[in-house]
């Protein structure tokens, strides 16, 4: 029978300059799973906030120091024939300790590593030590050693199995984590252990349960006898009764037992109906359990149990001709075709040891909302935890699982490190095949196969081979990519093949908002994977981590933060001085921090409405739309759509409108406005378009109906206007789709915003009292507009903004609209007000509910 001892929980924490721990040293308290770096600082030994303006700078010497955790745990009797200490992520050069004998040392901060502690293990209290070395002294040495791999950024990273963000990056500080970042046990058992389980389910109901037992070794450590039968290796595999069972959440669908026939068994299912998997926006996220039990030989007594979570549904990648020269790249999920919206992930914290499920759960309901469909874990950060799975297998969330690594050369023409990043991607494949939120493997971003073809540049044989040979043998009915970008041709960034990452963001930092939808007219891609622009967070959360006096001019606080392209900054200016220049050239002047912060916030949104309207209205000329990037790994105030406080830019809201399954959109192509109806779902929509031109005053100069039918799963062209039915400066055209299903809008200034003549925004608004919704609140906030206002939303305090979820915000009101917004919390909110981005000012409260 298996026992298994939790050891997560206070350890004790010190550090030296290389021995170990003097009798009389000082520990302090340390949370396992977490981060040295955070302990330090919950001890008062490193600032209380770490990102608040260049505080991290004082964790430095951090790095240079031997890093030693402290536990005690108590074991009342001998454990059985294996006794088993696991750690789920040691990062990175760690030596473990047992009664002070070594009985193991990790390499791979992704990797679980498993140590035989039966001969190190006493009756009675043990002492558990993990010794972690200095990570940056070590990338050094191994540097100075093999100096031939590139690696962006910082050389010699891609030579250590750690995230490679952490070395820096142009959104990410110059911060290793450090520590026993997830979680430790003590296994013991008799060898009738479940060792793994696989769930082969498709679209039509087949079920095959794949069970892995414990393989045994004859106490001589011979080989078995060549020619004996594997059924008559008894000393191999332990005996017993497998049980695997279907569950549809409380009610059970399917059992069968089989009897332990060797270290591999199956047992077959099929399901008649099955409920199947589901993309957000296609249906419902459907998903079953499998309990998998190991009885003794008369089926009675447990030994072990595992319960895994998996879907019934099928994912495959298609690619057609499209024309001469372009083939789409196209995902289908139970065989029908799915248009990827959503975002590039990275680590929720930088010391990602202390990222917890709630954390997950927020950010995932965030891209839930927001429409998303699919979320790309970023070859550059970690193989995430298994709650963010939970959460994406739940919402119907697709994930794009980049192995990890990230522009940089893979040495895997050193065999030591082949090992290792080998046994790290078997690992990580056996972790989460069985979600059926994972629907593809990709070999890294913008590595070695992303670049223009050398057959023998290093790290191609890893992404073309390995990486493929191991997605294939262990989870074969997942799609593999070699590299994000990837193409056909000898080069990886090619719009018309593969995946791209492309967006207007080079020109668009120093050009006006004409010539970013000119630029946008230039795109062909079949699938874009990193749409990148950028906007700086909310005020209320600048000044989390800024002091007043770094806001305007910016300083070099600022940039500290909100970064810089440090390969390249020539050509790409300092972020916050392009968001300046973004700002000015499509929203107008920037005089101080209010001014800037509003106008860049409302020049990133109109960027990545206008671009992401661009991808859905051409559906199926290109399949997929990923923004860059969806969430922040600390304060830096630049790509992201949700900040590291929780705060919803913008840009979110812009993401969420034009994700809705059904939408309407406007764009300008040559001397036409045209309007597309855009349909994510698997049925037909009908209804009626209203079209009209219309000014700031509120006047209707012209209006017309357009038929608003929308065919299932496509976009579609329902009108084209002349811009000169649309002239004049204080003008647009407005949309509305009314459906069964609700109102859809658009509106399109043919004029660049910073002509149009807006006036200061004039609005109303009352909020209804709280009422209960489900185990937390809702609240209902009415806005009406007295002229055109720009960018309304409901401000919250930061620290009711990240529990809080909104419905809508950062909208535009036609003069005399009226809007209800509903925001759901867990409390009841203390502080709420409305507040426009239009309006000068952005410290003060509007009008208070009348």
């Amino acid at each position: 029978m298996k026992h298994v001892n939790d050891l997560d929980g206070v350890w004790g924490l010190t550090w030296t300059e290389g021995g170990r721990p003097a009798k009389d040293a000082q520990w302090i308290d340390a949370a396992v799973p977490g981060d040295v770096n955070v302990s330090l600082s919950e001890a008062g030994l490193l600032p209380q906030d770490l990102f608040y303006r260049t505080n991290l700078r004082e964790a430095k010497w951090v790095e240079d120091k031997y890093w030693w955790y402290r536990t005690e745990f108590e074991l009342e009797a001998a454990p059985g024939p294996f006794a088993e200490l696991v750690f789920d992520g040691l990062d990175l050069f760690a030596t473990v300790f047992v009664n002070g004998t070594e009985v193991g040392r990790a390499v791979n901060a992704f990797r679980a590593f498993r140590f035989d502690v039966r001969e190190a293990l006493k009756v009675g209290t043990n002492v558990l030590e993990v010794c972690f070395e200095p990570t940056r002294g070590k990338v050094q040495q191994l540097h100075e050693e093999f100096p031939e791999y590139w690696s962006l950024f910082t050389p010699g990273r891609s030579l250590v199995r750690h995230a490679q963000c952490q070395f820096g990056w142009d959104w990410a500080p110059d911060a290793l984590a450090l520590g026993i970042w997830r979680g430790v046990r003590l296994e013991c058992s008799d060898g009738r252990t479940i060792e793994d389980v696989r769930i082969e389910a498709d679209d039509e109901g087949d079920c095959c349960v794949r069970v892995e037992v414990r393989h045994l070794r004859p106490d001589s450590e011979e080989e078995a006898p060549r020619g004996v039968p594997v059924a008559a290796q008894t000393d191999y595999f332990p005996q017993g009764v497998l049980e695997a069972e279907l569950r549809d959440g409380d009610e059970v669908v399917a059992r069968e037992r089989i009897e332990v026939s060797g270290v591999n068994n199956f047992l077959c299912f099929k399901v008649d109906d099955p409920k199947l998997w589901w993309p957000n926006g296609m249906g419902d996220p459907n998903c079953y359990t499998c309990v998998v039990r190991f009885l003794d030989a008369d089926g009675k007594e447990e030994q072990d149990r595992v319960e895994r979570t998996f879907g019934f549904r099928s994912v495959s990648i298609e690619e057609k001709v499209l024309e001469k020269d372009r083939q789409s790249f196209t995902f289908r999920v139970n065989g029908h075709r799915v248009f990827l919206k959503g975002a590039n992930w990275v680590p929720a914290h930088c010391f990602p040891g202390v990222t917890r499920p709630d954390d997950y759960a927020r950010l995932v309901a965030r891209a839930e909302e927001a429409h998303f469909n699919t979320i790309r874990i970023w070859g550059g950060g970690i193989y995430e935890k298994d709650a963010f799975y939970d959460e994406c297998d739940r919402r119907g969330i697709m994930v794009w699982q980049d192995f990890a690594n990230a522009c940089a050369e893979a040495p895997d023409d050193h065999q030591g490190f082949l090992d290792n990043i080998v046994a790290e991607a078997e690992y990580q494949v056996r972790r989460l095949r069985n979600h059926p939120s994972v629907v593809c493997w990709c070999g890294g971003n913008e590595s070695s196969n992303a670049h223009n073809y050398e057959p023998d540049r290093p790290g191609r044989r890893l992404m073309s081979y390995y990486y493929r040979g191991i997605v294939g043998d262990l989870s074969p009915a997942t799609p593999y990519i070699s590299a994000s970008p990837h193409s056909k041709s000898d080069r990886g960034q090619v719009q018309t093949t593969g995946e791209t990452h492309w967006s207007t963001w080079p020109r668009s930092s120093d050009v006006t908002f004409e010539s970013f939808r000119e630029r946008l007219k230039d795109i062909r891609t079949v699938f874009n994977g990193e749409i990148c622009l950028q906007g700086p967070s909310p005020m209320d959360s600048q000044l989390r981590f800024l002091a007043p006096e770094d806001l305007w001019p910016p300083n070099d606080v600022v940039d500290y933060h909100v970064m810089y392209h440090p390969a390249n900054p020539e050509t790409y200016p300092r972020y916050v001085t392009a968001q300046v220049r973004m700002a000015e050239g499509i929203i107008g002047p920037c005089i101080d921090a209010d001014s800037f912060t509003r106008k860049a916030m409302m020049a990133h949104a109109e960027m990545v409405r206008e671009e992401l309207g661009f991808y859905r209205a051409v559906k199926w000329a290109g399949s997929g739309a990923l923004r860059w990037m969806f969430n922040e790994c600390w304060p830096t105030s630049n790509w992201a759509d949700v900040d590291f406080y929780g705060a919803l830019k913008p840009s979110y809201f812009m993401c969420k409108t034009m994700f809705d399954p059904l939408a309407i959109t406007i764009k300008r192509v040559h001397d036409e406005l045209t309007v597309h109806l855009l349909n994510d779902t698997l049925e037909d929509a009908a209804g009626e378009i209203e079209l009209s031109c219309r000014d700031l005053n509120g006047k209707v100069h012209w209006t017309e109906s357009v038929d608003g039918y929308s065919p299932a799963n496509c976009s579609i062209q329902v009108a084209s206007i002349p811009p000169g039915r649309v002239k004049g400066p204080d003008r647009f055209l407005h949309a509305r789709w009314k459906t069964d299903g609700g109102e859809r809008t658009a509106i399109f200034f043919p004029t660049i915003f910073r002509d149009v003549p807006f006036e200061e925004p004039e609005f109303a608004w009352t909020s209804d009292e709280p009422e209960r919704d489900g185990d937390g609140w809702l609240t209902r906030v009415t806005i009406e507009a007295k002229n055109y206002c720009r960018f309304v939303y409901v401000h919250l305090p930061v620290e009711e903004l990240r529990e809080a979820a909104i419905e809508d915000n950062y909208f535009d009101l036609m003069a005399g609209e009226k809007r209800t917004v509903t925001v759901r919390s867990g409390d009841k909110l203390k502080s709420l007000d409305v507040r426009a981005l239009g309006r000068t000012g952005d410290q003060f409260p509007a009008q208070g509910p009348e």
